[in-house]
C-alpha cells in the first residue's frame, strides 16, 4: 500500500501551469518560450487542450541548464581558473 501512496504523491507529468509556477514565470511566458524554435525546452506533449511535460524531462533540462550556469558550476567561472605566472 505504500507504493500506491508514493506513486500518487510524485506526479509523473507537470502541467504547463505547474511548470510555470516551478520556474517562476507566467503561463503566457512559458508558451512563448516553448514556441520559439531557437530555444531549448524540455519535451512536452498535448493531452486534449492541455500541455504536459514529463517530470524526468524537466529535471534533466534543469540539470543541463545548471551545469551551463557558472554560479552552479565552478569550472565555468573564470575567477576560478589557475593563474599563469610569467617567467622572469
Amino acid at each position: 500500500m505504500n507504493e500506491t501512496a508514493t506513486a500518487e504523491a510524485v506526479p509523473m507529468y507537470l502541467t504547463a501551469k505547474q511548470l510555470a509556477k516551478r520556474w517562476h514565470m507566467t503561463l503566457n511566458a512559458l508558451y512563448t518560450a516553448r514556441s520559439k524554435a531557437d530555444r531549448e525546452f524540455p519535451p512536452g506533449f498535448r493531452r486534449g487542450r492541455g500541455l504536459l511535460f514529463p517530470l524526468d524531462g524537466v529535471l534533466a533540462h534543469e540539470a543541463k541548464k545548471q551545469m551551463a550556469d557558472r554560479s552552479f558550476n565552478p569550472a565555468l567561472d573564470a575567477s576560478n581558473a589557475p593563474v599563469e605566472r610569467k617567467a622572469a
